[in-house]
């Protein structure tokens, strides 16, 4: 049996990377509990608690010039139309979920890192471009970062690729209409 050698290397590498991805996103996406620690070695008792009246708050934006819009303080989603003007509709998470973030933050450490976490120059488009400001306890911080021209840290994959899904999810997001035309 003839098997195309560079063909098989790229599948081998390709299935190798889905794997340590896999392993990955189930150490760092478990759900922090009392005693657990936090990815900057913090346990969760360590971390002010969301739901008991601390502050967290967060505006997400993502896709082709960050167009898509999740706020938590006004409670809405905007869709980019491509063609048409964006919608805005009501969205809200729940309380779990504002939880799950929080603490998705707190164990991927993504407010101690570079708040510009690209890196490997190389040129993508249409790319996407990715802003967190994120309210909590008082300190407000924002990160942004795009993988237009450059391959983002792992932990903001994660992190971008959980929450966009969590978004996707909704009801309010599956009423919303399909955008018309795309980006070139």
């Amino acid at each position: 049996m003839l098997v195309n050698k560079p063909l098989y290397i790229v599948a081998s590498v390709l299935l190798l990377i889905a794997l340590v991805g896999f392993i990955f996103d189930q150490q760092t996406m478990r759900p922090l509990t009392s005693g657990s620690t936090a990815g900057n070695g913090d346990t969760i008792d360590d971390i002010p608690a969301v739901l008991n009246g601390g502050d967290f708050d967060f505006i997400f934006r993502y896709g082709v010039d960050a167009k898509n819009e999740l706020n938590t303080i006004s409670d809405r989603f905007t869709r980019d139309m491509v063609m048409e003007p964006a919608v805005t509709v009501e969205m809200r998470l729940s309380e779990e979920e504002m939880a799950d973030i929080y603490q998705k933050i707190v164990r991927l450490n993504l407010l101690s890192k570079d708040p510009n976490p690209s890196k490997n120059t190389r040129y993508v488009t249409p790319c996407s471009t990715y802003s967190l400001n994120v309210s909590m306890d008082g300190v407000n911080d924002e990160l942004k970062w795009s993988d237009c021209q450059a391959e983002i840290d792992i932990n903001f994959r994660v992190f971008t690729d959980y929450l966009i899904q969590l978004i996707h999810a909704h009801p309010e997001y599956k009423n919303l209409p399909v955008p018309t035309g795309g980006y070139q």
